[in-house]
């Protein structure tokens, strides 16, 4: 992870790596148009990923103060997922295909 931040300690750019996928998110800055799903009252993203193990991923981004919007538990359609909102408000769908 690549991390930017202001002298304030606001977060202008967070490079987040995942094998060869890399994606950048930001903290609001409203002085430049980026406003957050905080202020919008809902996220206008949803990303969606899918992990050989989805908990593992919860798990790291729970310590890193994300919160669980809909818990990950095995779905009636084959997957095992749920719902994370990070601290900046982005709502994450984490999946892994459920062998069966």
């Amino acid at each position: 992870m690549e991390r930017v931040a202001e002298p304030d300690g606001r977060v202008v750019h967070a490079k987040l790596t995942l094998g060869n996928f890399s994606l950048s998110l930001s903290e609001e800055a409203s002085e430049w148009g980026w406003l957050s799903p905080m202020s919008l009252r809902g996220s206008t993203v949803l990303i969606q990923l899918e992990f050989e193990n989805c908990d593992t991923v919860a798990e790291k981004m729970i310590v890193e103060k994300a919160e669980v919007v809909v818990p990950i538990k095995d779905r009636p359609y084959g997957k095992r997922e749920g719902c994370i909102r990070d601290p900046f408000g982005h709502f994450w769908i984490l999946s892994q295909q459920v062998a069966g």
